[in-house]
């Protein structure tokens, strides 16, 4: 949950959470933003419903999925066609919606990429784990198109340690980091002179890894035919406060 944190604004934010019966052990005050720690799964689904997350953009609040949930409700579309590779994204979304009477505003976004091999690739993020469960079980349509279910596999999410100070990657954690608490670096540019929330270099694909401004490689051990392009990596995000970055080896 991103904005500047104090007390004022933890306040507002907890009255907004408990109006839409979401139920928390711990709101956890960050750099720039919350963790909030939810009893239970249905907690969470409350404070993601978008009623909820409507009033929360009112207040400047920018609720951003854990990265296992993002991963459950994402999926990705295997050897689709080139027709429908060659509509827009926009185009794909509205199709999806239309012709997949249980998708129905039910998708969030779509990207379409091409594999090393020349794939076509359709990557498909949904409102809730269980259309994306739907459409892993049912398949879809799409343009007259049909997208067999043993085509589409939902994202796997894999958890990686990453340091929050310098974003070394399964090396420490933050308490054990070796720079110093003033150290910074930006996982935008890999500036030392700022952090990611001051950059002003353009921004990056939101499904790329940030690490791979310098590595130019994602390897946390998805298909290396597909690298970065795969899905978002397990260090792209953690909750809504910071961007990963692995640490340039000296």
């Amino acid at each position: 949950m991103t904005r500047s944190s104090d007390r004022s604004t933890k306040r507002k934010l907890t009255e907004i959470v408990r109006k839409h019966n979401v139920r928390y052990q711990n709101v956890i005050e960050a750099k720039d933003g919350f963790i909030m720690l939810m009893l239970e799964d249905q907690d969470l689904k409350n404070l993601l419903s978008q009623s909820c997350i409507n009033n929360l953009r009112k207040e400047h609040y920018d609720p951003i999925l854990p990265p296992a949930l993002k991963a459950k409700r994402t999926v990705l579309c295997f050897q689709t066609d080139k027709f429908v590779h060659e509509q827009s994204e926009v185009e794909i979304k509205a199709e999806n919606e239309k012709e997949n009477a249980w998708a129905e505003n039910k998708v969030d976004y779509v990207k379409k990429f091409t594999s090393k091999k020349g794939k076509w690739i359709i990557k498909i993020q949904f409102k809730s784990t269980e259309v994306a469960e739907k459409a892993t079980n049912s398949g879809l349509l799409a343009f007259t198109y049909s997208i067999p279910y043993h085509q589409i596999q939902q994202e796997q999410y894999h958890h990686t340690r990453t340091c929050l100070r310098c974003y070394a990657i399964e090396d420490h954690d933050s308490v054990n980091c070796p720079k110093p608490k003033e150290y910074k670096i930006c996982s935008k540019c890999t500036s030392t002179e700022h952090t990611w929330t001051e950059c002003c270099a353009a921004d990056r694909d939101p499904d790329s890894c940030s690490h791979c401004t310098v590595i130019q490689r994602c390897s946390d051990g998805r298909d290396p035919d597909f690298g970065c392009h795969y899905g978002p990596c397990s260090h792209y995000r953690l909750y809504s406060l910071v961007e990963y970055q692995r640490q340039i080896p000296p």
